[in-house]
């Protein structure tokens, strides 16, 4: 896709997973379990495997790629979507680091059948979190074509840590293309 998102594993090298996406850069990743930010694109050593998704026409494909940068105040971001945020996967990328947060930085997952005001922190085999820090409600009452985001560093900064920039990868589900749940 020339816009898009790459997942990509290699399968024979003990390299993180590395998330590459046609906005930040192909040159950069994102890399899991790990925390921080932008990591340099290493090419798998031997067999990989890669999942991708195409972000040249959002409201045909139900995915998009947006960023931004943090401000420590609660506000809506437009997602290019026709529906609703169904899914969406959030991290800190970049920036100005101004309270040192990004190396600490957290992935944060959510999809529609979690219940309001839960979340996963990706990297973490954890269950469920609790926090209001994070979203409004859930992302999937914001509307569509929205996604609202609070004051938490992982999603949108706070009053000791703020000008870090964002990714976020939002999905909304297509009668007969894409469905989430649990």
């Amino acid at each position: 896709f020339p816009q898009g998102l790459w997942w990509i594993k290699d399968r024979t090298a003990s390299n993180q997973h590395q998330l590459v996406d046609s906005v930040r850069g192909l040159d950069q990743a994102l890399t899991t379990p790990t925390k921080g930010g932008n990591q340099q694109y290493i090419s798998p050593s031997g067999d990989s495997v890669a999942w991708c998704w195409d972000a040249s026409d959002p409201e045909k494909t139900g995915f998009n790629i947006i960023t931004y940068t943090g401000n420590g105040t609660k506000r809506t971001l437009q997602t290019g979507l026709n529906g609703n945020t169904d899914c969406v996967l959030i991290k800190a990328y970049g920036g100005t680091d101004v309270g040192g947060y990004l190396s600490n930085s957290n992935w944060i997952w959510w999809n529609k059948d979690i219940p309001d005001n839960q979340f996963f922190y990706w990297q973490q085999g954890s269950a469920l979190v609790n926090s209001s820090g994070f979203f409004d409600g859930s992302p999937a009452q914001n509307g569509p074509g929205t996604l609202t985001v609070h004051t938490d560093p992982d999603t949108n900064g706070s009053s000791s840590v703020y000008g870090l920039d964002y990714v976020a990868y939002c999905w909304t589900e297509i009668p007969g293309f894409s469905k989430f749940g649990n």
